[in-house]
């Protein structure tokens, strides 16, 4: 599993994600089957590096669909002035293309969640409660990243609060995890839930600039000023 690991990492620098995620569910099978008191911390780990590899593996596909998105654009307009049966097919082709990298962008997300999920539990039976924590937070802020991925965003948000309310349930001490429940609600517009979450983690860690700057970002948009411009 060690070397396996290994493996996975060095293959992780040279963006190798597609494989660096086969091996570390390789290590994960192997880990899963171990008896060793180390063996949950060593699931977390893994799992977290799962997480991660599918995190960039997203980057990656969706600069992709990205390109091939461009493509089909450029052969649309293409086959308005020149209709051929040969760029009708160039352009089929692209299409097809963008659509097959966009339906695995989407399940991609759902593999990451449930890495994340994982990491999260076995973070907690390990006794890392911190790193559980982190995991939950991690899946939230990796869950809002869907709008600018232009995925469909059904329920994100709620779900992404589920995420930070377990985180919450945690350690309810730990000022990000507020911050992040109330980008949740800011992100969505809804402002007024915003932030109370937004005061309780400047409560914990008053030293956030950008979360106070956020709570007179709120106000505004409430068209509440006098108490943004504080």
């Amino acid at each position: 599993a060690e070397l396996l690991n290994h493996f996975a990492q060095a293959l992780f620098k040279v963006n190798n994600y597609e494989e660096t995620i086969n091996r570390i569910n390789h290590t994960i099978l192997i880990y899963n089957n171990d008896e060793n008191d180390e063996r949950f911390f060593d699931l977390a780990k893994a799992y977290s590096d799962l997480a991660n590899g599918y995190t960039n593996l997203i980057q990656k596909l969706f600069n992709e669909f990205r390109h091939n998105e461009y493509l089909e654009s450029i052969l649309k307009e293409k086959a308005r002035m020149i209709p051929t049966d040969e760029v009708k097919k160039e352009l089929m082709e692209a299409t097809k293309k963008a659509d097959e990298s966009y339906r695995v962008i989407g399940n991609i997300f759902l593999d990451a969640d449930m890495a994340f999920q994982n990491a999260s539990y076995n973070y907690q039976n390990a006794g890392y409660l911190k790193q559980a924590v982190e995991a939950h937070l991690n899946n939230a802020e990796f869950l809002l990243k869907k709008e600018s991925y232009q995925i469909k965003r059904d329920k994100v948000y709620t779900v992404a609060r589920i995420e930070c309310d377990k985180a919450i349930k945690i350690d309810n001490k730990d000022f990000s995890t507020f911050l992040v429940k109330g980008t949740t609600y800011y992100s969505s517009r809804q402002y007024a839930k915003a932030i109370p979450e937004y005061e309780k983690s400047v409560e914990l860690n008053f030293s956030q600039k950008a979360t106070h700057y956020n709570i007179g970002l709120c106000f505004y948009y409430m068209g509440e000023y006098e108490k943004a411009s504080k």
